[in-house]
């Protein structure tokens, strides 16, 4: 049988239609695949699913409330910051007015001031330099410059009043920065320079002129002693016409004597000395008496006498030349050269007892040439074995770093700083004229903040603080603007005082203690101190943030979080201000305008923050 044949007998036949009016009959495969009925759910089945569904519309929801409550948390947050920023907006405009009210209080008050000083200079009729006057003093510098003077006293009266009205400038400087007139005190620094340069040159001019005649003024032993000076310069020079092998002691100048060897005995040499008030400033030493410059001068070919005719070297300043000691071409020994050397009264303070004698070369002071030092009595006796400028000097920075420091209010109108150093403690008090004074351990006053410092630095103490001490990582400078100005603006009404923990804490912020300071007639007593630390607010200070922290002033932790609902700000005003009673803000308000400008000034040389340990 052929393939098709077979296909055909396997094939089933088809299927026939059904009868009108029958269902379609159904095939096995059919009945198999019909899905089987639902079972009916149990009670606890339906109770089980209605929870879970309650439960999932229970967690939708949270969710929902979450959302918007982290929506409504955010809009809260965007409006409180929205509410600070302006605050913070409000805060600098107000403490930029209550600045500038300051500033015109203070040009008011020196305008009437200067009416008055007009009023009373032409009423006395004087016809003195008036410093006021630009013109006025550099009409009398062109006077000074064209002076000639040969006699040493009369050179010396016209230096004396260039000394003077130098004095008088400098005091006018002072107030100057005070009252922040910048231009009068460019003008004063400016004319001061140029009054020491013109003194200066003049002394150079005597000096050769006197050498140049110097066979005119010799005495009976056939050297010459030539003596001058003012308030603020002494001026000496001995000129070695007899060259006396015997000689041994020499005054340089008054209060200074030398005792030099034989091969200067026997040179043709001029020792002149000067001392004068002008000191440098050095960052290792501070120098806490008048220097004193000794030279070695060549001298000029002596005069020749022909007849009645002398023929001498005309006086030139080019013609002064300085000779080095030891001497050259001297086979005689050349020991160091024995000062003795009267100091002033405020050089033997007890803050001085460990100055010794430095020589300055090139600008910088060197010990290395002094062989020996000591003081006894009024005098300071030293040996070197150069010539040139010496000084008495104390180390600069040994009353860094300060140990302890509180600006305290003393009245409506004064504020007392006090600090501890490694070596003593002081007061100083700043009166509502800008004007400080001290009671101990000296007592001065009514000076102004400069002539303050200027005062310690002559009694061996200076309070000007370096950039950098060791062991002291300094806070920065913006952080500084911050508390220095701030603690001006606040200081009447305040007791202030660094924390402990200050020094630990991060360069980029600083922490203190405040409280307010309503009883004036308070004595310091060691006894309430942990009750006036314990009702101290205690801040951290950052450049642009300033907020209230956990006063654990007396434990031995910081904390630097700030304390719940604390209010930010960006200066120190508004912070004190939180805290303070309306009687205090009205201090505050009310202060003298001079006596913020005095505490900045010492605020930024005291650098408080940064210098304590």
């Amino acid at each position: 049988m052929s393939e098709p044949e077979k296909k055909e007998e396997t094939e089933a036949p088809p299927a026939e239609p059904p009868a009108e009016g029958e269902p379609p009959a159904t095939s096995k495969s059919s009945k198999k695949s019909e899905k089987p009925k639902k079972k009916k759910l149990s009670k606890k089945e339906l109770a089980r699913l209605k929870r879970e569904k309650a439960e999932q519309e229970r967690l939708e929801q949270e969710k929902l409330e979450a959302a918007k409550k982290a929506q409504q948390e955010k809009e809260e947050e965007s409006r409180k910051r929205a509410e600070q920023q302006q605050r913070l907006e409000e805060e600098k405009e107000y403490i930029k007015n209550f600045r500038l009210q300051k500033e015109e209080k203070i040009q008011k008050i020196v305008a009437n001031f200067e009416k008055t000083e007009d009023w009373e200079l032409f009423s006395q009729c004087s016809h003195a330099i008036d410093v006021r006057s630009e013109a006025d003093v550099n009409t009398f510098i062109s006077q000074l410059s064209e002076v000639n003077e040969t006699d040493i006293n009369q050179l010396f009266e016209h230096i004396h009043l260039a000394k003077v009205i130098e004095n008088q400038l400098r005091e006018r400087s002072e107030k100057a920065q005070l009252a922040n007139r910048v231009p009068l005190y460019t003008r004063c620094n400016r004319q001061i320079d140029t009054l020491q340069q013109l003194i200066n040159q003049k002394i150079e001019n005597i000096t050769v002129n006197h050498l140049a005649f110097s066979d005119k003024f010799s005495g009976a032993k056939g050297d010459v002693q030539i003596n001058g000076g003012s308030d603020d310069i002494t001026y000496g020079m001995w000129v070695n016409l007899s060259k006396n092998p015997r000689i041994k002691d020499v005054t340089v100048c008054q209060g200074v004597t030398v005792e030099i060897p034989k091969p200067v005995a026997m040179a043709s040499v001029a020792i002149r000395g000067i001392r004068n008030k002008e000191k440098p400033f050095d960052e290792k030493y501070l120098f806490i008496d008048r220097l004193l410059h000794c030279d070695f001068l060549q001298l000029p070919a002596p005069p020749k006498h022909i007849g009645t005719i002398t023929i001498r070297q005309p006086p030139h300043s080019s013609s002064l030349v300085k000779i080095a000691y030891p001497l050259k071409n001297a086979n005689a020994p050349q020991p160091p050269l024995n000062f003795r050397m009267a100091l002033d009264e405020a050089s033997l303070s007890e803050y001085c007892q460990d100055a010794t004698i430095v020589m300055i070369k090139d600008g910088k002071p060197d010990a290395s040439p002094i062989t020996k030092c000591s003081i006894e009595d009024n005098d300071v006796l030293f040996s070197s074995n150069l010539i040139g400028t010496f000084g008495l000097a104390v180390p600069r920075y040994r009353h860094f770093p300060f140990q302890f420091w509180e600006i305290s209010s003393q009245s409506p109108t004064s504020v007392e700083i006090y600090i501890q150093t490694p070596v003593l403690q002081l007061a100083l008090v700043i009166n509502g004229d800008g004007l400080v004074s001290m009671e101990s351990p000296f007592k001065f006053e009514n000076l102004t903040p400069v002539a303050a410092m200027n005062f310690l630095l002559e009694r061996g103490i200076n309070l000007e603080a370096p950039e950098a001490i060791e062991g002291i990582e300094p806070k920065n400078a913006n952080v500084e603007e911050v508390l220095h100005t701030g603690i001006a603006d606040v200081a009447v009404g305040f007791a202030i005082r660094c924390s402990k923990f200050n020094s630990e804490i991060q360069s980029d912020r600083a922490m203190l203690l405040f409280r307010e300071k309503t009883n004036y007639e308070e004595e310091p007593n060691e006894d309430d101190d942990e009750k006036n630390i314990k009702e101290s607010h205690v801040i951290i200070v950052k450049a642009d943030h300033i907020a209230e922290v956990e006063n654990m002033e007396l434990g031995d932790t910081v904390s630097q979080k700030a304390v719940k609902e604390a209010k930010i700000h960006q200066l120190l005003l508004p912070m004190f201000f939180d805290n303070a009673s309306e009687d205090v803000q009205k201090t505050v308000r009310e202060a003298p305008p001079f006596l913020y400008n005095a505490l900045l000034f010492f605020m930024n040389k005291l650098r408080l923050f940064s210098m304590t340990q």
